[in-house]
Formats: C-alpha cells, structure tokens, sequence
C-alpha cells in the first residue's frame, strides 16, 4: 500500500497556482491531511482517506465490549472501525462551516499568499547574511540559522529561538541539520506581513549581538 502524507501540504490541491506540487498524489491508496495547519482549523482535526474502503481492514481491531466480530457478519455498521482514535468529536463539521463560510477561492488565496510571503522571507534573510537552506521555499516554511566566523553557532542560535519565545515575540521552531542547530519559520498565519517579518529579524539580530557579548566576557 502507497500512502501519501499530505499532512502540512495537503491544502495545496486548492491553489491552480501550486497544486502541481501535489501530482501523483491520484496514485497513493492512502492520504493523510492535517486541517488544523494549511486548512486553518482548530486542533484537532484531521483525516485518513482510503481510495479503496476495504483498506480501512488494517486500522480494524475487535473487542467483545465494543466492535464485536459478530456485528460485522450480522452487518451491524460500527464506525470504530473507521477510527484510528476510536472515539471522537464530529471535526468534520468544523471543516465544513470553513469552508461555507470562506470559501475555496479565499482559502487559495490564503495558502498562496503565505507561500509568497516565505520566498520574500528567504531573500530578506539572506540579505541579512543569514544562510537560508531553502532560499527558493517551495511551501511556506523557511529553515535558516546565523553564521559567523566565532565560536558557538549553535549556542547563539538555540538563544535566538529561546529568546524569542519568552519575550513573547515570536514562535520559531528549533531542528538540527547535520548535528548544527537551525531555526524554521512556518509562515501559517495569512495576516502575517513583511513588516513583521523585518520586526522580528532586527529581534533575531539583537540577541544574536548581545549572545556574542556575554560570550565576549564570560
């Protein structure tokens, strides 16, 4: 069984400008789609869809006080079968009002500009000399750290993400690359704009100054 995990992506299918991204998808016998990311809704709510309904067999287990094997051969229906979390809330509907009350179109332009944003993101950081891994984003999420010839890249980075955090400035995620320490920006909200941005990169430049300092004298 290919499965396909369009998780984070799975909102592209809506823009004609980046649903290329997402060909061959048609070819999976499963996909998994986070709405709670691109889609914009509350956590959680998310989907696992099956272009054959007999695959839901593989998320199937029985037991005598819930899912009897006895309703399946009397064809009693028992959504527990359907259900990797057994019981759960109607998230469906959180979805379906979204999507009645905004609009296809409106979630395309969401998604698209917030993937224009990234690329504007990428070149502004490395105007900023810092080294961008992704310079041509192809989704709406930047990996970057600052470099320098000193010691203690990664002190500084982890700084960067720690100080930002507490002080209630922004949210960036912190990975390792090769064992170096990176910081990503996932550009999710489609209010977010390039003046923002530049706030929280003269944010990034301050720590990383006053970082280098306290290592200066310590």
């Amino acid at each position: 069984m290919a499965t396909c995990r369009c998780a984070y992506g799975g909102a592209l299918q809506l823009s004609e400008q980046h649903k290329n991204k997402l060909t061959g998808i048609d070819l999976a016998d499963s996909v998994t789609i986070d709405f709670h990311k691109l889609f914009y809704q509350p956590i959680s709510c998310g989907a696992f869809l099956v272009k054959d309904q007999e695959s839901f067999q593989y998320l199937s287990l029985h037991a005598d006080y819930l899912n009897p094997e006895e309703d399946d051969e009397a064809g009693i229906p028992n959504l527990v079968n359907k259900s990797i979390q057994t019981t759960r809330r109607f998230d469906a509907f959180k979805l379906y009002v979204s999507l009645q009350a905004i609009g296809i179109q409106t979630f395309a332009e969401m998604v698209e500009g917030t993937m224009s944003l990234a690329k504007d993101v990428a070149t502004r950081l490395k105007e900023e000399h810092f080294e961008v891994v992704n310079p041509d984003p192809q989704i709406n999420a930047v990996v970057f750290r600052y470099v320098s010839n000193g010691e203690n890249i990664d002190l500084i980075n982890a700084s960067i993400r720690d100080q930002l955090l507490n002080e209630g400035i922004a949210v960036i995620a912190r990975t390792k690359i090769c064992g170096q320490t990176y910081l990503k920006l996932t550009l999710l909200n489609p209010l977010t704009t390039m003046e923002d941005i530049n706030f929280i990169i003269e944010q990034m430049k301050k720590i990383t100054q006053e970082t280098m300092k306290e290592e200066i004298y310590v």
